[in-house]
């Protein structure tokens, strides 16, 4: 007998394996190096000579190597320094991989940076991948696409940038974009700038309409979480509004509700309203799945500065209940949710930053609001780090100390001050 092991990515099954092959095939699920550490966050930014954030960064996106790597290369060819925490989001990072891709093919071909044409090339790709449903088009068609365009750039220019990947099936090349989220926000994009429009601050007819039909039919092509929510976060983004809000009788559909709280993660923090808060506050009280996605969330984005929904969102919502409540809500969370990755960010972050002095202090508070409330566990080993991580944050800062146990001098939570208090005497 002769076996043939191959290594293909979920979203890449279908192209590989067909219903008769699927049969005969034994799957193994590698999760690859979605573990990447601070540590290894931090090599990848001192190879390209930028600046390591100074926040525990609990994007995705960032711990997808490919993916990072990418968008490093293109702020080095940016000639930026740092990655800018405060508009830390897929839009900034998505269009930074483009303003350094246009930079260098225009550079190449001596083209007008100005004039964007990497973007247009790339808008043309999206153009025929939506009208093939998302499915992988043809190299050729692609290719005399650019052509027809005459925008001095090639096919391949995208491809050696990385933005675009090949592969053949049957002896006929396809062209594909290299990651999910790149294809998603270009897709993304492309409906905003063609069918959704506002006058008055207002969605017209047509749009309310074209985003409804999307909603209610389950075949429709765009009819799934990662296009919504990509959409989602540039409505509110580009419009400040929410989804949601403008498909308001669906409000209670759990795709609506799904990708309205996923998004919240995504998005420029600017483009936060009244309306979203009322919409968090309101999806808050429904079921408990709901629950641990907006808790998730907010733990995502807790040690962000000046963020709305950073650990002051947090503290004032689990203040406001009594212990019995709290222990039933964020107590399972901290125990059963799938978070467990991100609340292991956050506790080996502060472990890694002991001999750091150049955090600001307001990031030093926003980690400690965090890592208090982790020591309400009722997991030891979660309450254990989360005490040393309290401790290694703080060494030196009493001063800065004082302030965060004045917070939870009225804490309910024996398990609390235990550890509070603990930490100022160690």
């Amino acid at each position: 007998n002769i076996s043939m092991a191959l290594s293909v990515r979920d979203v890449e099954e279908y192209r590989v394996i067909n219903e008769t092959s699927e049969k005969l095939v034994t799957k193994i699920t590698h999760q690859g190096i979605e573990e990447l550490t601070f540590e290894q966050f931090d090599n990848f930014c001192k190879v390209f000579d930028i600046h390591t954030p100074d926040i525990p960064i609990m994007n995705k996106i960032n711990y997808n190597p490919g993916l990072l790597l990418l968008f490093l290369e293109s702020l080095e060819k940016l000639d930026l320094k740092y990655i800018d925490t405060d508009i830390l989001s897929p839009s900034y990072i998505f269009e930074n991989i483009i303003k350094g891709a246009n930079k260098r093919i225009s550079q190449k071909y001596s083209l007008d940076e100005d004039a964007e044409l990497s973007q247009q090339a790339i808008d043309l790709v999206t153009q025929e991948f939506i009208k093939q449903e998302g499915k992988p088009i043809f190299y050729k068609n692609a290719y005399q696409l650019l052509k027809e365009k005459n925008l001095g750039i090639e096919l391949f220019d995208l491809i050696s940038e990385g933005l675009l990947g090949t592969f053949i099936k049957n002896e006929i090349k396809y062209v594909f974009f290299t990651y999910q989220k790149l294809e998603n926000y270009f897709i993304s994009k492309f409906i905003l700038n063609k069918y959704v429009h506002f006058q008055d601050d207002q969605p017209t007819e047509e749009t309310i309409k074209f985003l409804t039909k999307i909603i209610t039919d389950y075949q429709h092509p765009w009819n799934n979480r990662m296009i919504l929510e990509s959409i989602s976060t540039l409505v509110a983004e580009t419009y400040k509004h929410e989804l949601i809000e403008i498909l308001d009788p669906y409000k209670n559909d759990e795709i609506i509700q799904t990708t309205f709280m996923r998004s919240l993660l995504w998005r420029n923090k600017n483009s936060f309203t009244d309306i979203t808060n009322k919409y968090i506050d309101e999806l808050l009280k429904t079921d408990k799945n709901n629950y641990f996605e907006l808790l998730g969330t907010l733990l995502k984005l807790s040690t962000i500065p000046n963020h709305p929904l950073n650990a002051y969102r947090l503290h004032k919502h689990l203040l406001s209940q009594k212990i019995p409540h709290r222990d039933a809500n964020w107590g399972e969370f901290l125990i059963n949710s799938n978070e467990y990755k991100s609340i292991e960010r956050i506790i080996n972050w502060n472990w890694f930053q002991s001999t750091n002095y150049k955090i600001e202090d307001e990031i030093i508070i926003l980690n400690g609001i965090v890592l208090c409330w982790m020591c309400s566990s009722s997991n030891n080993e979660v309450r254990d780090k989360a005490t040393k991580a309290l401790v290694s944050i703080f060494t030196n800062k009493c001063t800065l100390f004082l302030s965060l146990l004045k917070m939870f001098k009225d804490i309910d939570d024996p398990y609390i001050l235990e550890r509070i208090y603990a930490v100022g005497y160690g």
